[in-house]
């Protein structure tokens, strides 16, 4: 199994998770589950580019550091997020939202607002698996 298709399943699986948990309420581990998901599917992506993206240390799970990752000199993820209008409004509310520290911290999650934030990861996730991955 190549390395897109890898992280891909490893995506949908995350993705999967986090259905669950916010179904029962489990808000950290939905918005951990989300997150893990994109970050995988962009790899999944960038895999399929040609590209390398960060795996290790802060960049690894940094999702503007992977959209930056570049394949033949353009920033290949960031750019197709920017230029796309019904994208870059749920970009920018995940984006606003997740700090990678925060895996370490309980958060008081509004059930609406884990919603709304549930929705813009699995929108930007169907996105770039149905754009770039499959």
């Amino acid at each position: 199994m190549n390395k897109t298709e890898n992280h891909r399943l490893l995506a949908l699986e995350k993705l999967r998770l986090a259905e669950m948990a916010i179904d029962e309420e489990l808000y950290n581990a939905c918005i951990e589950n989300c997150h893990f998901a994109l970050e995988l599917i962009m790899k999944a992506a960038i895999y399929k580019a040609g590209g390398t993206p960060p795996t290790s240390s802060k960049k690894g799970h940094d999702l503007l550091e992977i959209s930056k990752v570049k394949i033949n000199g353009v920033k290949f993820l960031h750019k197709k997020i920017l230029s796309t209008r019904t994208v870059l409004p749920l970009w920018l509310k995940i984006y606003n939202r997740w700090d990678t520290d925060q895996r370490y911290q309980y958060l008081n999650i509004d059930p609406l607002e884990m919603d709304s934030l549930f929705d813009a990861y699995r929108g930007v996730f169907k996105w770039i698996e149905n754009n770039y991955v499959d």
